[in-house]
């Protein structure tokens, strides 16, 4: 779903400025590609695989440069993919938001442990939880197959973490508080990549005011709702 968002954006994406980076023609080399993947960088025997290869230092160091051009993610990729994460959580927390407005439980905490752990769980909750977990796993898997970011651990133990933590909540019947803390948490996730899409575009005066707006919502939400609340 994200690629097809990916598609779908692009001509949007194109039209406010970020243009698609052309990808550099690369030679097939065997040898190189497997140095390549044992390092993601600049390899240290050169020199070996100069003889393995007949080519001269500044042809490796050429190719290796290229080769991690065509694996890494354009500006106009990162916005796509932003815009989908913007869009899947603005849905998502409007959609829950709206679902558990009037459930009792939502204003008063306490009722959330009323008659645990028989439960009822309605089919708009149900739908909500799923969603969510989806998604959650959905980004598992384009972590695992798009170029590896700089902060791709960081973000696999996180998605790991939050689908640990719902499937908990789900089998001992927590689903009540578990919609709490979703919507809590999702507050501030629109802003965050709203705020990722302007700086792509070098909007900085946009993207200076969505980044405090964010920054507010991110401590009320997660510092004084959630500990408190």
């Amino acid at each position: 779903m994200g690629y097809d968002f990916r598609i779908l954006l692009r001509p949007l994406t194109i039209k406010l400025g970020i243009q698609e980076r052309r990808k550099p023609v690369l030679v097939p080399n065997p040898v190189l590609e497997a140095a390549y993947r044992r390092t993601k960088k600049k390899p240290v025997d050169i020199e070996v695989l100069s003889k393995q290869t007949d080519l001269n230092r500044r042809q490796i160091e050429v190719w290796f440069r290229n080769r991690k051009k065509i694996d890494s993610h354009t500006t106009l990729q990162k916005f796509c993919d932003s815009g989908w994460h913007f869009l899947f959580y603005a849905v998502s927390f409007t959609y829950g938001y709206s679902i558990i407005l009037n459930k009792p439980w939502f204003s008063k905490t306490i009722d959330c442990w009323v008659g645990w752990p028989l439960q009822n769980v309605t089919n708009d909750v149900y739908w909500y939880y799923m969603i969510e977990l989806a998604f959650y796993w959905s980004l598992i898997f384009t972590l695992i197959y798009d170029p590896k970011r700089a902060d791709f651990y960081q973000m696999f133990i996180h998605h790991i973490a939050t689908i640990v933590l719902m499937n908990f909540s789900w089998m001992v019947n927590f689903v009540r508080i578990g919609t709490l803390v979703l919507i809590v948490h999702d507050v501030a996730d629109p802003l965050l990549e709203l705020t990722k899409m302007v700086n792509y575009l070098k909007w900085k005066r946009t993207t200076d005011c969505v980044f405090i707006v964010f920054v507010i919502a991110w401590i009320t939400s997660r510092h004084i709702v959630f500990p408190y609340a």
